[in-house]
């Protein structure tokens, strides 16, 4: 009997309706956005980590001339090398480099290895390919083979179709709510794609009667107004892909 109500357990599945469908796909939405955002950040921090060890090496061979000693374009190389080495080594010991490029990293694989016992995995393989800022991506000698271990984990997810990445699930979910969640989000998917060919070719007109959005007038709150902003329009896609599949339905 015991076992009987383990191997029911293991396969358990929350029910294919239209209401599991939504707020898993918001939740699938939410960890690409997160990670979408986090890796931009994380190459903007690469490219100012690689702008300052250029512009150090620059300088020192600057410094080295023998023609630029005992000037002031010597002095003024000197000055801007000492300042440049000084932002280099900060942005090491502040902890930039930890929280802006190591973090972004690692968030696929802390999400993964959350969503492992719901049988579940966020495959972004198509979202990080092989860039010239692999060297400051190298992971620690000590957590080396935790890393590996993760890579081939990873390996193995077939490779996904949506650029975005994907949700996927384990073999122990069924398959008929496997097959019907991907339904769902590839109908979803073709809603967002013409919802954004449809704003791209819109004219955008000037109206001075329309007031201005009560968040964007907020002095700091830019961000809370992009992120309003883009909740705001994923909802009416969600909302008008559902009232579209329950029109298909009667």
């Amino acid at each position: 009997m015991t076992e009987r109500t383990r191997s029911s357990k293991r396969h358990w599945c929350p029910p294919p309706d239209q209401i599991t469908y939504r707020e898993l796909l918001r939740f699938e939405e939410r960890l690409k956005q997160n990670a979408t955002a986090l890796r931009k950040r994380r190459r903007r921090y690469e490219l100012f980590l690689l702008f300052l060890i250029s512009t150090s090496g620059l300088l020192s061979w600057n410094v080295i001339d023998k023609q630029n000693r005992q000037t002031y374009r010597g002095y003024a190389y000197m000055t801007m090398l000492t300042i440049t080495l000084t932002t280099l080594i900060l942005f090491f010991v502040s902890g930039v480099y930890s929280e802006r490029i190591t973090y972004a990293n690692r968030y696929v694989p802390h999400c993964n290895r959350a969503l492992r016992s719901f049988n579940m995995a966020l495959n972004m393989r198509l979202q990080s390919p092989t860039t010239p800022f692999s060297l400051f991506r190298r992971p620690a000698k000590a957590a080396a083979n935790t890393v590996q271990q993760r890579q081939k984990a990873m390996s193995n997810l077939p490779p996904t179709t949506n650029p975005r990445g994907e949700l996927v699930f384990s073999h122990r979910v069924d398959k008929s709510f496997r097959d019907g969640y991907d339904k769902y989000r590839a109908a979803f998917e073709r809603k967002r794609t013409q919802a954004l060919a449809a704003k791209s070719t819109r004219t955008p007109q000037f109206n001075s009667n329309i007031p201005r959005d009560p968040i964007s007038m907020r002095g700091s709150g830019s961000g809370n107004a992009q992120t309003h902003t883009r909740n705001e329009s994923f909802s009416f896609i969600l909302k008008d892909h559902d009232r579209y599949t329950c029109h298909d339905k009667h």
